[in-house]
C-alpha cells in the first residue's frame, strides 16, 4: 500500500527521477528515491536508495538489457541510521555524476573524433 502517491519526474534526455513512500505488511514503513536513464533502445540503467524501519538502507542498482536482468543490492545499515543514508545517497549522486561526464567525456568526444577524422579522409580523396 501506497502512503502518498509516488513522485515522478521525467527529463528532457529519458532519465526519470523517482520518490514515494509506501507501507507494506511484509518490509514495514519504507521511502524509496532514486533515479533511471534509458541508455539505448534495449538498456536501461536504474539507481534507487530505500530507506526503511525493518530493511535498513539499501541501495539497489539495477541494469536491464534486452530481457536480461541483473541487479545488485548493497546494504549499508540494518537499521535507519544517518550515516548511511547519507552515504547511499552520495553513491546515487556518484553513479549519476560518473554517468554523465563518461557520457560527456568520452562517449561524445570519440564520436566528433570520430567525424573529424572522416571529414579529413574525405577532404584527402
Amino acid at each position: 500500500m501506497q502512503l502518498i502517491r509516488p513522485l515522478k519526474i521525467r527529463t528532457a534526455a529519458d532519465a526519470h527521477i523517482e520518490c514515494s513512500a509506501k507501507y507494506d505488511l511484509v518490509e514495514g514503513a519504507h521511502i524509496e528515491y532514486g533515479a533511471s536513464k534509458q541508455l539505448t533502445e534495449y538498456s536501461r540503467l536504474a539507481a534507487l536508495v530505500r530507506v526503511g524501519h525493518i530493511s535498513g538502507v539499501k541501495l539497489k542498482l539495477l541494469l536491464t538489457r534486452g530481457q536480461h536482468s541483473y541487479r545488485f543490492d548493497v546494504i549499508f545499515s540494518d537499521v535507519i541510521e544517518p550515516v548511511a543514508v547519507l552515504y547511499g545517497t552520495f553513491l546515487l549522486h556518484l553513479c549519476t555524476v560518473h554517468y554523465i561526464a563518461s557520457h560527456q567525456l568520452i562517449l561524445i568526444d570519440s564520436k566528433q573524433r570520430r567525424s573529424r577524422l572522416n571529414q579529413k579522409n574525405y577532404k584527402l580523396s
